[in-house]
């Protein structure tokens, strides 16, 4: 208890400090020396061995107008994580700096989710993906996931009353 008064007293007396000032025009006193510059050594670390980019044009199936703002999740098994990126005014997304390897792209927009899988990326390539997303078979199919886990949820009931 005593230490923590005296830490906090201590604290109290460095925050109420006086510091002299000092004349800018005179420069700083002779006391402070300025630091020595930093020397910068380049890390020598190898270059990647090449990415490659998947990129495309969102559109919806029905209406053919660009989809703003679908976020687009790209997933693999040669990518730590995930990429993702949102379509911009146009619907256009682009995914950089992708490892060459077979991606799904996952979309998500207006409470769906659309599904695009092996896409495939090549080093300093461009892969291809125009999308166009069809909002009433996305609302079909979670129809019958819900119906799916309806099913299974009543299958455990009756199994455990």
């Amino acid at each position: 208890m005593i230490r923590a008064l005296a830490a906090l007293l201590f604290v109290g007396c460095a925050a109420q400090a006086v510091v002299p000032p000092v004349n800018v025009a005179s420069g700083p006193p002779s006391s402070i020396k300025p630091a020595p510059a930093a020397t910068v050594r380049p890390r020598s670390v190898p270059a990647p061995q090449g990415s490659g980019v998947i990129a495309g044009t969102l559109r919806d199936k029905q209406t053919g107008d660009p989809v703003v703002g679908a976020t687009v999740v790209a997933l693999s098994p040669a990518l730590q994580g995930e990429q993702v990126v949102i379509s911009g005014d146009t619907g256009l997304y682009e995914i950089v700096g992708l490892p060459a390897g077979r991606y799904t792209l996952t979309i998500y927009y207006n409470d769906y989710i659309f599904h695009r899988s092996y896409v495939p990326v090549v080093n300093r390539n461009t892969t291809r993906r125009d999308i166009r997303l069809d909002e009433e078979a996305a609302h079909r199919v979670w129809l019958a996931r819900i119906a799916a886990a309806q099913r299974k949820a009543q299958a455990r009931r009756s199994r455990h009353p």
